[in-house]
């Protein structure tokens, strides 16, 4: 009986994880698709859940599975032929996306990133990339300028370090509680508690002097999209 109610307990977590494996060879395969048509992935955003979305050329996205709000927003975007620039998950239920002109909508996300987007959209500042988790985001936008909440003082310190060499943060990405990455110039980067292994990758494709585009994680999952949708990824 207890190995019975053992197993009973594992249930959930091996289901989990056989879902996960599933969601991340779809998303594996989308980027395969991408490259034989030529699309270039703008960015990709992955839930808690393993859910993900992908964002390609102006206004295409593909993805795994998100709640009907979002898909809703994403549909009108695309028929209208609206410039996506970002979209990405909070949680598994909220979510923000910024189209063209600072268009922007959400979904359950911190009070603090909601009045900082309305701040910046009527102001007319460029927005570039949001990076954003339950208790901490940050904004690249115009030309090099970062507003940001709750971040770790590691991270604080390296934007400030960056805009005093005039060094323009392009790319913003959370790992966790307080590890992160920066990529700005073409390849540099600078981050804190990361995988080593993804460290190891990052500096390969620098040697290579290859464009480093983004870098996307899930707990201790990730991924590097490169040059023209190359990709390297630890699943």
């Amino acid at each position: 009986m207890k190995k019975i109610a053992f197993l009973l307990l594992l249930l959930p977590n091996i289901l989990f994880a056989q879902d996960l494996y599933s969601k991340f060879a779809q998303l594996k395969s989308e980027l395969f698709y991408m490259d034989s048509l030529n699309l270039k992935v703008k960015t990709i955003s992955i839930a808690p859940s393993g859910d993900w979305v992908m964002l390609y050329e102006d206004f295409g996205y593909t993805y795994s599975a998100i709640n009907s709000s979002a898909t809703n927003y994403l549909t009108k975007l695309n028929s209208e032929k609206t410039i996506i620039k970002d979209y990405d998950f909070i949680s598994d239920t909220s979510w923000i996306c910024i189209s063209k002109n600072n268009a922007y909508a959400f979904k359950y996300i911190q009070q603090s990133l909601a009045t900082k987007v309305k701040e910046l959209n009527q102001n007319k500042d460029i927005i570039y990339q949001i990076a954003a988790d339950d208790n901490k985001w940050a904004i690249i936008y115009n030309r090099g300028k970062i507003a940001y909440n709750n971040l770790p003082k590691s991270a604080i310190d390296t934007i400030n370090n960056l805009q005093s060499q005039n060094r323009l943060i392009r790319y913003i990405s959370f790992f966790g509680n307080d590890g992160w990455i920066m990529l700005y110039g073409k390849n540099d980067f600078s981050h804190n508690n990361i995988p080593y292994n993804l460290v190891n990758e990052l500096n390969a494709l620098k040697q290579k002097g290859v464009l480093i585009n983004f870098v996307t994680f899930f707990n201790q999952a990730w991924i590097i999209v490169y040059d023209e949708n190359d990709f390297i990824c630890n699943f």
